[in-house]
C-alpha cells in the first residue's frame, strides 16, 4: 500500500539496474553543476522544500547524514528517518567543526537512524540525544539461522586446493577509507597461528 518515490541527490549511480516496479523516479531540479556552496545549499533547500509541500509524504528516508538528511532536515521533511553509510558518522562526523555540527543538526531533527553494525549505533549516540529504542541496527550479510543454502556449487576452494583451509573473504574496495592495509597486517598475525588459513580480497581500487 505503500508508494515509493526516488530523488537521488546526485547524477552518480554506482548500481545501473533500473529501480525496481513500482518505485516513480523524480528529477531534481537543478541549475547548473552540483556544488557545496551556501548559494547551491539554498537553492537546494528551497527546492526540496518545494517538493514535499506538492508531495506530502508520510515518511522520508534520507542519506548520507551531511549530504541527504541534512538537506531533508533543512527543508522541514517530518518524518525523517536518516540513513547512515557508515563512513558518514565514523569517518566524516568528526572531520571539521562545522561536519560536527551538520551531523548534530540532522540527527536531532531525525525521527529514527537506520544503521548497520554497533558502531554506527555508538555514533548516533555520541552526536544526538535519539533514544536507543530509535536506531535501527540491520546488518548487511545472511543470518544463516533463517537461511542454509547447503553446499555450495563453486569450485573455488577446490580449485586453489583450498578444500581443508579456513577462507577469508574481504569484500571491501581497495580505498584507504576500508583499511585494508589494517586487514592484511591483521591476516598476517593470523597466519602466524593458522598457517592454513587464506585471505581473498574481492574488488580492486586506487
Amino acid at each position: 500500500g505503500w508508494t515509493p518515490i526516488h530523488l537521488p541527490l546526485v547524477d552518480e549511480r554506482l548500481d545501473k539496474r533500473p529501480l525496481p516496479d513500482g518505485v516513480e523516479a523524480i528529477v531534481w531540479p537543478r541549475n547548473g553543476a552540483d556544488s557545496d556552496a551556501p548559494a547551491e545549499l539554498k537553492r537546494r533547500k528551497a527546492a526540496l522544500a518545494g517538493i514535499l509541500a506538492e508531495l506530502e509524504p508520510d515518511v522520508v528516508i534520507a542519506g548520507p547524514v551531511q549530504s541527504g538528511a541534512y538537506l531533508a532536515a533543512l527543508a522541514g521533511a517530518k518524518p525523517l528517518v536518516t540513513v547512515s553509510w557508515g563512513s558518514d558518522l565514523l569517518v566524516d562526523a568528526d572531520a571539521t567543526e562545522e561536519s560536527r555540527a551538520i551531523t548534530r543538526y540532522a540527527l536531532d531533527n531525525s525521527s529514527a537512524v537506520f544503521g548497520d553494525c554497533l558502531a554506527v549505533r555508538e555514533a548516533v549516540h555520541r552526536y544526538s540525544s535519539i533514544p536507543d529504542n530509535r536506531i535501527v541496527t540491520f546488518p548487511w550479510g545472511i543470518d544463516l539461522a533463517r537461511f542454509t543454502p547447503g553446499p555450495s556449487a563453486l569450485t573455488v576452494r577446490r580449485d586453489l586446493g583450498w578444500n581443508d583451509n579456513e577462507v577469508f573473504i574481504s569484500t571491501r574496495s581497495w580505498e584507504p577509507l576500508y583499511a585494508v592495509d589494517v586487514l592484511i597486517r591483521a591476516f598476517a598475525s593470523v597466519r602466524e597461528r593458522r598457517p592454513t588459513a587464506r585471505l581473498i580480497l574481492l574488488g580492486d581500487g586506487s
